[in-house]
């Protein structure tokens, strides 16, 4: 298994994010409430290193879910 943790925007609800890990295969662990980008959350997503390519597929630099549902990271750290 790999981990990938990404800074999300804080308005972003738990569900949605757990929501949205679960759906590409992979599962979400809120690091920090309180993260050093702007405050917003740290959290941490684990899963096969297929799923997690597949997530950073949908990825893009505004930190936040679009109108599909999908999510936007503003910074992304990949760990094997």
């Amino acid at each position: 298994m790999a981990t990938m943790r990404l800074d999300i925007a804080g308005d972003q609800t738990p569900e949605s994010i757990t929501d949205w890990a679960r759906s590409l295969g992979c599962t979400a662990r809120l690091i920090q409430q309180d993260g050093p980008a702007g405050g917003n959350p740290i959290w941490e997503f684990e899963g096969t290193q297929e799923a997690l390519d597949n997530m950073r597929l949908e990825l893009d630099d505004t930190g936040e879910l679009d109108d599909t549902g999908e999510l936007d990271a503003a910074d992304a750290e990949l760990d094997d």
